[in-house]
């Protein structure tokens, strides 16, 4: 044991292997701490830049929508994390967020339709728990530009895809598009 002192610095001299692999190791320790620290300050989602985003989206088994924004983004990803999902909120927030007009109709047995009670206030005798979503006319009669329809078809896949992503299980969901947008 009081050789050990000695046989370190031996080992550990100028230009020796050893010191140059212990400084290579402190080195690669310092650039993955300097990674954990970016990494742990982007994480939260509201702030988060567009790789925390993407990093939130892995984890979450979510992609971004094609014409999402940012923002819309990570509102979904915040409404995804924080369990809104199997709700009457949850289901509003995903469709709301698109700009479209529509009406949402829900069918089945009352005491087991949603976590929190949502059901509507008939009791329609279905097989299965549904959810009806109609769509209204986003043009209100007026002729649409090719690309006014393109935009609005995408925005209507994209709401229907957020409303399947938030749905409960065993709940199917029905969406009535108007003529404008077939």
């Amino acid at each position: 044991m009081n050789h050990l002192p000695r046989w370190v610095r031996r080992l550990l001299r100028s230009g020796s292997h050893a010191l140059a692999l212990h400084d290579a190791i402190e080195a690669r320790f310092t650039e993955v701490e300097a990674d954990l620290a970016l990494a742990a300050a982007d994480t939260t989602i509201g702030t988060a830049s567009d790789e925390g985003l993407e990093r939130w989206g892995e984890e979450l088994n979510e992609q971004r929508m094609t014409g999402e924004t940012r923002e819309q983004y990570a509102l979904r990803l915040k409404a995804i994390k924080q369990g809104q999902a199997v709700n009457e909120e949850g289901l509003r927030f995903a469709l709301d967020k698109w700009g479209l007009a529509y009406q949402m109709l829900e069918f089945g047995d009352a005491s087991t339709f949603w976590d929190r009670g949502f059901y509507d206030r008939e009791a329609i005798s279905v097989p299965a728990r549904q959810l009806v979503i109609t769509f209204g006319d986003p043009f209100l009669g007026k002729t649409p530009t090719p690309t006014q329809i393109a935009d609005a078809k995408q925005r209507a896949n994209n709401a229907i895809r957020d409303v399947n992503r938030v749905r409960a299980r065993g709940v199917k969901v029905i969406a009535v598009l108007p003529m404008s947008l077939q």
